[in-house]
C-alpha cells in the first residue's frame, strides 16, 4: 500500500542531509571552547576509550557540551568529546556512546554522528565490541563489518525538525553501501600487514542490556558472525548525512550456546572491556591507516 506523502516529507532528502540546528550550536560551542574542526570522525567503543590518549594536541571536553548530547550511564563509556591529531591528520573523537538500552530514543542515538557532521566530518570510523557467533571466531578478533542486521527498529525515527513524528520507514536511504568498501579494504590489509586475526562479518543490532541466551545465540548464528548492542543508529545517520563508514568490532566472548550450563563462561560488562582493550594497538593501527587516506583514495574521479 502506497502511503500518502506529507509535504515535509518531499523535502526530506534535503532534510536529512544536514545535522539540526542543535547539533550546529552544540558544534560552535565546542569550537568556541577551543575544539577543533576535522573531516575525519572517530566513535570509541567500550574498552577502547583509552586509544584518546595516543592523540597528539588534545582538546577535551564533556560530550554533552551544548545540551546536544545526553550523558551515558553504560559502563567503559565516559562521555567526551576530543579532538587531536593521528600522525597530523586533525580527527575528533566521541569517547563512548549513549545506547537504547539506556532508554534513550533512536533519535537520541544519532545525534553523535549529527555533532561530528557540524564539525565538518566526511569520514567515520565507528568502533564497538561484540559476541562471536561463527563458530570461526576467537576472542580479540577484529571485524570489519560488511554489513549489518537491525533488529531494534523502533517504528518512528524523530531525526527532522520539520516533521519530528516521520516513521522511520519512510526516511530516505543514501544510493550506496552502509560501510564503504575501499575503507573495509585498507582495514583488512592492516590486519594482514600487523599480523592481527580478524576478517569481514555481519553485525547483528540487538536492544540489550542482557546478554543472549543459547536459544538466541544459535537462531542469530545463522545469519550473522557477530551481535552487539549499538553502531547501526550511528551509521544510518552518517549515511544519511553523506558520511562514509568504517564499522570495527572487537570480538569479545563467543557464543558456545551447545556446551552444558556447567561448561558455560560467563560473560559480564568486565570480561567485556578487557577483551576488548587487547584489542586496542589493532584498532590504532588501522586508525593510521585510514585518516591519513585522501578524499580522492576514497571517491577517485571517474576516467574520461
Amino acid at each position: 500500500m502506497n502511503l500518502p506523502r506529507r509535504p515535509c516529507e518531499m523535502n526530506l532528502q534535503a532534510c536529512a542531509s544536514k545535522p539540526r540546528a542543535g547539533a550546529r550550536r552544540a558544534a560552535e560551542e565546542f569550537l568556541h571552547a577551543g575544539g577543533a574542526p576535522a573531516d575525519v570522525g572517530i566513535i570509541l567503543g567500550t574498552g577502547l576509550g583509552s586509544l584518546v590518549d595516543r592523540l597528539t594536541q588534545q582538546r577535551t571536553m564533556p560530550s554533552t557540551i551544548g545540551a546536544w548530547i545526553p550523558q551515558s550511564t553504560a559502563l567503559g563509556h565516559v562521555g567526551k568529546i576530543v579532538s587531536g591529531s593521528i600522525n597530523g591528520k586533525q580527527v575528533v573523537c566521541l569517547q563512548g556512546r549513549v545506547h537504547a538500552y539506556e532508554g534513550f530514543s533512536h533519535e537520541m542515538l544519532g545525534r553523535g554522528v549529527e555533532l561530528l557532521a557540524a564539525l565538518g566530518v566526511k569520514k567515520l570510523l565507528v568502533t564497538n565490541a561484540s559476541g562471536g557467533l561463527a563458530t570461526n571466531l576467537s576472542r580479540g578478533d577484529v571485524i570489519v563489518m560488511q554489513e549489518h542486521l537491525n533488529f531494534v527498529h523502533r517504528g518512528r525515527f524523530a531525526y527532522n525538525d520539520c516533521q519530528p513524528e516521520l516513521i522511520s520507514d519512510r526516511m530516505p536511504s543514501l544510493p550506496g553501501e552502509n560501510y564503504h568498501s575501499t575503507l573495509r579494504e585498507v582495514a583488512i590489509a592492516t590486519l594482514r600487514n600487523v599480523g592481527a586475526s580478524g576478517r569481514l562479518g555481519t553485525y547483528a543490532y540487538v536492544l540489550g542490556p542482557s546478554y543472549e541466551t543459547r536459544a538466541e545465540y544459535r537462531w542469530l548464528r545463522r545469519v550473522a558472525d557477530v551481535v552487539g548492542m549499538s553502531t547501526v543508529p550511528e551509521v544510518v545517520t552518517a549515511r544519511r548525512l553523506g558520511i562514509d563508514v568504517l564499522g570495527l568490532s572487537v570480538v569479545t566472548n563467543i557464543s558456545k550456546p551447545d556446551l552444558p550450563p556447567d561448561k558455560q563462561i560467563v560473560t559480564d560488562s568486565n570480561s567485556v572491556l578487557l577483551a576488548s582493550a587487547g584489542s586496542a594497538q589493532t584498532i590504532w593501527k588501522i586508525f593510521e591507516q585510514v585518516t591519513g587516506m585522501p578524499f580522492e583514495a576514497i571517491h577517485p574521479k571517474p576516467s574520461l
